[in-house]
């Protein structure tokens, strides 16, 4: 997502300086905790023991989360508003959707494993933590479909271009490239 984040914003390093420590730390927490419940094979205590490292590793999610999808969310939206026709545009309105609903739903996950963690009973919080890698993994398959139906879509759209071209390029062999730029142009008006 760091590197999403690099190319819409134009290779902006700061905004690379920014995030890319944050997702790191994200990464460091999650292997450490991983590590530490392997020493540790009782659950009540690992839980007791580690219980900050815990918080930190969920608290780095959500805003993780959160500070990726909102760059992601306004850097499309300034692309979005220099795009010149309507199919880029709509593309771009999917885009922000997609970006939307995926880092919703990570960060409200990891926000209510928090919210657990601090209020239920004492394994309680496992039941919401277990869901969390799922909808990481259904996330990133959302995303997948999302990018083949949007491919799909643009094929779609320059398919039908091109045969308009070729259709008026048959009627007049003279001036098929200007009309075929009024087509294109007309097409796309709001």
């Amino acid at each position: 997502m760091v590197y999403r984040i690099y190319i819409l914003s134009s290779e902006s390093k700061l905004l690379v300086f920014l995030t890319g420590p944050l997702s790191v730390f994200r990464s460091i927490t999650a292997c450490l905790l991983g590590a530490l419940s392997v020493q540790t094979p009782a659950i009540l205590e690992f839980s007791r023991k580690y219980k900050w490292l815990l918080m930190l590793s969920l608290t780095l999610e959500v805003v993780t989360d959160a500070v990726l999808s909102g760059i992601s969310v306004v850097l499309l939206a300034r692309k979005q508003r220099k795009a010149e026709f309507i199919e880029t545009t709509k593309v771009m309105d999917k885009l922000i959707v997609y970006t939307i609903e995926s880092g919703a739903a990570t960060a409200l996950c990891s926000l209510i494993n928090i919210i657990c963690l601090l209020t239920m009973s004492q394994l309680g919080w496992i039941g919401v933590l277990v869901v969390v890698p799922k909808v990481y993994a259904n996330s990133l398959l959302a995303s997948l479909n999302g990018r083949h139906s949007l491919r799909l879509n643009a094929t779609a759209y320059s398919n039908a271009i091109e045969t308009t071209h070729a259709r008026v390029s048959a009627m007049f062999p003279a001036s098929a490239n200007n009309i075929a730029r009024l087509t294109i142009i007309l097409n796309d008006r709001p």
